[in-house]
């Protein structure tokens, strides 16, 4: 064998160099290793999207379950649009009691017939009186004697001609929800 000679250096460093070089500071007292908890996430969301598709849209393990249970985590268990449909179920409350209310009027009321105003004449065809007419006041039709008939002609209908104003129905199937009848002065008087 031959004989070789290996030379062997040394670096050396002076207490000035290390201070220079090397941190001599703690930063931490731990040794902590974040790369396991990525490598987690990572590969969660690797296989959450290998099976997409294959996990059901509705049901106990299924993509409506990870939407609850994520909303819930962000919003901290609360849900803004619960204080939405509340005001809404609120809302929809008030309007129905108004509804109701304004079915329920009383016959006093200045309610108007949505198709016969107020002040119009009815006469009903083919029916045995060819007189019988009736007078929309409140929206309801008030049967009219001759004597009333001639009253509120003038009061609504000054110097036409009836057959210019009168509303004819063909049936009684037509005829509006009726009021009190009209007789005489009295009962016009009664109508105000």
């Amino acid at each position: 064998m031959s004989k070789e000679k290996i030379k062997i250096t040394k670096k050396l460093y002076s207490r000035f160099d290390v201070s220079n070089v090397l941190d001599l500071s703690f930063s931490e007292l731990a040794e902590t290793d974040n790369r396991k908890n990525d490598v987690k996430i990572k590969n969660l969301f690797q296989e959450y999207n290998d099976l997409f598709y294959d996990i059901p849209k509705i049901g106990n393990q299924s993509h409506s379950t990870l939407f609850v249970q994520s909303r819930d985590y962000i919003n901290d268990f609360y849900d803004p649009k619960d204080d939405q449909i509340e005001a809404l179920l609120d809302r929809i409350e008030i309007l129905e009691e108004e509804v109701l209310n304004q079915q329920n009027s009383s016959i006093t009321s200045d309610n108007e017939h949505p198709i016969y105003n107020n002040g119009s004449f009815l006469r009903v065809e083919g029916s045995s009186n060819p007189n019988f007419r009736y007078f929309m006041y409140k929206g309801l039709a008030h049967y009219l004697t001759n004597v009333t008939k001639k009253i509120l002609y003038q009061k609504y209908q000054p110097g036409r001609d009836e057959n210019d104003f009168i509303i004819t129905l063909s049936s009684d199937n037509e005829l509006p929800t009726q009021g009190p009848q009209l007789r005489d002065g009295q009962d016009l008087n009664n109508l105000e």
